[in-house]
């Protein structure tokens, strides 16, 4: 739901990468990717019955945490995290 933040911790980053997720619910609104505190990149995430994959490129560099902050109406279920 709106203002939900999942972490992860910690990677290695040192280039360009694929995000990829898989979700499904009711929500509409953007998956902000953070990297420590900066935000890299945003996902759209619609409204979907079925499990939808959504993907994300960005750069980074450094031992840092990887977040993901929802900002939007609804919730929704997330099944994978890919690079």
């Amino acid at each position: 739901s709106d203002g939900t933040m999942i972490g992860y911790k910690y990677f290695s980053f040192d280039g360009t990468y694929g995000l990829g997720v898989e979700i499904r619910g009711e929500a509409e609104g953007t998956l902000w990717v953070r990297v420590g505190e900066k935000i890299v990149a945003k996902i759209p995430v619609r409204p979907e019955k079925k499990w939808t994959a959504a993907t994300a490129d960005f750069t980074a560099k450094g031992v840092e945490g990887l977040f993901l902050e929802y900002n939007g109406k609804g919730k929704f279920d997330m099944k994978t995290l890919c690079f």
